[in-house]
């Protein structure tokens, strides 16, 4: 199984994302620093930064929060 990340999963795109592979196993959840600590569907979310996503190995990544904000996580 691939090593996933939802950039943005507290948002309404991330929660479509979400309902889509939610029995994936290894997938991260990622939003901005406000929501980073809380739990969501029983997974911890971590703040969405160029390192956190750089240092986190995963094979795919999806991004739900924008053009501007994937722009600054991905050069």
């Amino acid at each position: 199984m691939p090593r996933v990340a939802i950039v943005g999963a507290t948002g309404a795109a991330g929660s479509v994302l979400r309902g889509l592979i939610r029995d994936w196993e290894e997938v991260t959840y990622f939003a901005s620093a406000r929501s980073a600590g809380s739990e969501l569907d029983g997974r911890r979310i971590r703040e969405g930064t160029a390192d956190a996503l750089e240092s986190g190995g995963f094979d795919l990544c999806f991004f739900a929060i924008g053009a501007t904000g994937s722009r600054e996580l991905v050069p």
